[in-house]
This record gives structure tokens, C-alpha cells and sequence, in this order.
């Protein structure tokens, strides 16, 4: 993480190399920083925050751009998305204050059920405010979706 002064505020950049200001009389100590835009710091983002319904639709377009044959085999699985991981999802995971995640698959492997169905859906849970974090732009915010629900399908 790099900090650089620029008159009033402070800029920080991230372990993913998106940038915020923080105004000098406000900006916390190195590593206090939560990861999460609309925080008590202020912070500028650099994707605008969108609703949820045009989150929804961006989660729904890259699910239908992944492959047929992928997204045909993905049976019982509830696709949510939450602003950011919960607090009990942050002590299972062993999450430092500095850390965050883009997405969370939670159920049980196909690999690890050995033919045996489940009757509650997993869960594949994106999450929207480190995701808009991470993005630049609405084509990277989409790409980053895309990439994250991809990867958490592979763990289903």
C-alpha cells in the first residue's frame, strides 16, 4: 500500500492498485484502512456506486457469457450478492481488517459428494462493494464479476 500527500487529502492506493482520497484530518493510520468504499474516511471510488438491480443485471450477463456446458452443469446453486462479507464470514475465513473478498462459494464440492444430492441450494455470494473497488470502469467491473463468479463456480 502507498500513501502520497496531495494538499488537503491523502491518496491511497491499494493492494489492487485502485486509488482513493482521504482528507489529511481524517485519514487513518497505515493499515487501518477498511477495504470497502462509503466508509467514515470518505473515500472516492473510481467505478460510481450503481444500484442493485444494475449489479444484479451485470451478475446475470456473466453468468449467461460463460460457457453452455459449464453453465448447464451448475444445478442448485443460489448466485446472491452482499455489499461486503459479513462478520461471520470474515472470522471463518481468518480475514485481517486489511483483507476482503470478491466473492465466496459456500456448500459442498461436487467432487466431495460422491453422488449424494443436497437438499439446500449452495451458495455462491459476490460482493459488490470490493468488486467496485476493484474496478475502474463498468467494462473492468464487468470483467472483474465475470472472473469472480467464474472462479467461484470452479469451486462448486
Amino acid at each position: 500500500m502507498a500513501q502520497t500527500a496531495h494538499g488537503l487529502a491523502t491518496t491511497v492506493c491499494g493492494p489492487t492498485g485502485a486509488a482513493w482520497r482521504i482528507p489529511k484530518r481524517e485519514a487513518p493510520l497505515w493499515g487501518r484502512i477498511p477495504w470497502w468504499p462509503g466508509d467514515e474516511y470518505g473515500r472516492i471510488v473510481a467505478v460510481e456506486n450503481i444500484s442493485d438491480e444494475q449489479f444484479q443485471e451485470l451478475i446475470d450477463k456473466a453468468f449467461d457469457s460463460l460457457p453452455k456446458t459449464h453453465r448447464d452443469r451448475v444445478q442448485n446453486v443460489a448466485i446472491l450478492f452482499a455489499d461486503a462479507p459479513d462478520l461471520e464470514q470474515r472470522r471463518e475465513l481468518n480475514l485481517r481488517h486489511d483483507q476482503t473478498l470478491l466473492g465466496l462459494y459456500q456448500g459442498i464440492p461436487l467432487s466431495a459428494r460422491q453422488g449424494r444430492p443436497t437438499l439446500l441450494p449452495d451458495r455462491i455470494t459476490l460482493f459488490k462493494l470490493p468488486l467496485l473497488m476493484h474496478a475502474h470502469d463498468l467494462p473492468s467491473l464487468q470483467e472483474a464479476i465475470r472472473h469472480t463468479l467464474w472462479h467461484e463456480i470452479a469451486h462448486y
